[in-house]
């Protein structure tokens, strides 16, 4: 199969809609038509899932048995998502369509689990900057401001993360439009 994937035709109730920009995309729209090359998103995925362990590595992986039970939900959930979006892709590339909505099923398992873990993660870090700030023995002050500025990013993201999905439902049958959503959301 070429990596070629034909975009649906917009019709009136459906608006021509750029989620997003996506470098690992390749879009030349021609009128009406389009055609988007996403047929190696699953290798740009499984980089960003390498990149992502490096990241965190000083963080958090080098720190894992102090680490508090809500970041390994989070990057538990995290990595499963991760994983999912590398399987979706591959998937739906190597012509394994009922493969790929079959595992597509787990993102009604997936996306509540990396939603509830990111807020108990947002509650943890919440707690901990109102416990340094009223005591004497609490964070210090670099602590307290990096967890006051994820403090702002993280409901953010969640939002973002939601709207990303809610696009990836909405527009499944319009291939490039999903694929952005998709590419998207693993990415945040």
């Amino acid at each position: 199969m070429p990596e070629t994937v034909k975009a649906s035709e917009p019709g009136p109730a459906s608006p021509r809609i750029i989620l997003l920009a996506v470098p690992v995309t390749w879009c030349e729209v021609s009128g009406e038509r389009g055609q988007c090359h996403f047929g190696k998103a699953w290798l740009y995925v499984l980089a960003l899932l390498v990149l992502t362990f490096i990241a965190f590595w000083p963080s958090y992986l080098s720190k894992l048995p102090v680490a508090k039970m809500a970041h390994h939900f989070h990057a538990a959930s995290a990595v499963l998502w991760t994983v999912l979006a590398i399987v979706q892709s591959w998937t739906i590339h190597h012509d394994r369509i009922s493969l790929h909505r079959k595992t597509g099923m787990a993102i009604f398992l997936l996306f509540p689990l990396f939603l509830v873990a990111g807020a108990w993660v947002i509650h943890v870090e919440a707690t901990s900057l109102a416990t340094g700030l009223n005591s004497a023995a609490g964070l210090s002050v670099s602590e307290n401001v990096e967890l006051a500025q994820f403090g702002f990013f993280d409901p953010l993201a969640n939002l973002g993360y939601a709207l990303l999905f809610w696009g990836g439902l909405k527009y499944r049958d319009k291939v490039h439009l999903h694929a952005r959503s998709c590419w998207a959301q693993s990415c945040s």
